[in-house]
């Protein structure tokens, strides 16, 4: 029960705070369209949420759009506070995200090993094919069982 809470809480804070850096975040240098909110990551005592993001940047201007974040921290949690009623408001931080980067990169790894190799074997799907003759399945593993 207590995770389903949560759950609904991280969801809140997620729209909200999505919602809060494209309204409220207007330093020069900050494109608020660069930023995704990948995670909200909320204490089981509602007290911290962690907000992991991802920011379409290179990597020198994903540390200063952070910094950004950082230093609005205190207001966008204020007005968090004004849309999401909690008894308490959790206190927010935000976290640089790289597992989208990092997919990116093992996919790039994947492609480049493909076009290197192209006599490797397309690998088959697995599935549940049909069954040879004789095999058991679930109609007739116990065929006198329904009798």
């Amino acid at each position: 029960m207590a995770t389903h809470r949560i759950d609904r809480v991280n969801e809140l804070i997620h729209h909200s705070m999505a919602a809060l850096i494209l309204r409220n975040v207007n330093n020069p240098g900050f494109n608020p369209a660069a930023v995704t909110i990948t995670h909200v990551i909320t204490g089981a005592d509602l007290q911290h949420a962690r907000i992991l993001v991802s920011i379409n940047a290179p990597p020198e201007q994903q540390r200063k759009m952070l910094g950004i974040l950082k230093h609005n921290r205190g207001m966008l949690q204020h007005e968090m506070s004004r849309e999401v009623i909690l008894k308490y408001t959790p206190h927010i931080s935000f976290e640089l995200d790289e597992s989208l980067a990092q997919g990116d990169h093992v996919l790039g790894i994947i492609s480049k090993l493909e076009a290197e190799h192209p006599d490797w074997p397309a690998e088959e799907p697995q599935g549940e094919g049909k069954p040879e003759d004789g095999e058991p399945t679930k109609d007739n593993e116990n065929p006198e069982e329904g009798l």
